[in-house]
């Protein structure tokens, strides 16, 4: 992620140098210039979607592997909606974390399990870690 938003800022910025503007719009904060995506910007959007998908079907395949090998039947998954939106990590950490998709990740472990038999379950995770599973306890 630190790489291609490396290098779509500076393709960004060299859209903006050579004035390739496509509109301008108001917003709150005042007058925004809106670019177009250049065949570059394009070219490296789909080389990092497919980084990304491919690793995603490789964490998935060890995800269920490492699931079949341990004998389990379920795979419960947190997800909190809208989580990512306004984190402050630091600059750093939001470029490796956020720009990760989630989503795309649980639909590659759900069809992998189904294929296996394995039930997958998401859960919101706002009152879990006040629970013990060792105890018996319902959230």
């Amino acid at each position: 992620n630190q790489y291609y938003n490396k290098r779509m800022a500076k393709l960004k910025s060299l859209q903006a140098q050579y004035h390739q503007l496509e509109s301008i719009i108001n917003t709150k904060q005042g007058p925004k210039a809106v670019y177009g995506q250049t065949k570059s910007m394009q070219h490296l959007t789909d080389w990092r979607n497919a980084k990304i998908r491919q690793f995603a079907h490789k964490a998935s395949k060890r995800i269920i592997d490492y699931a079949l090998s341990c004998g389990a039947n379920t795979i419960v998954i947190g997800k909190n909606k809208t989580w990512k939106r306004s984190v402050n990590m630091g600059k750093k950490n939001n470029q490796n974390f956020v720009g990760l998709p989630h989503q795309q990740m649980i639909n590659m472990i759900r069809y992998k399990a189904n294929m296996v038999g394995i039930t997958v379950i998401c859960t919101n995770e706002s009152y879990t870690s006040q629970t013990s599973a060792l105890d018996g306890e319902k959230p």
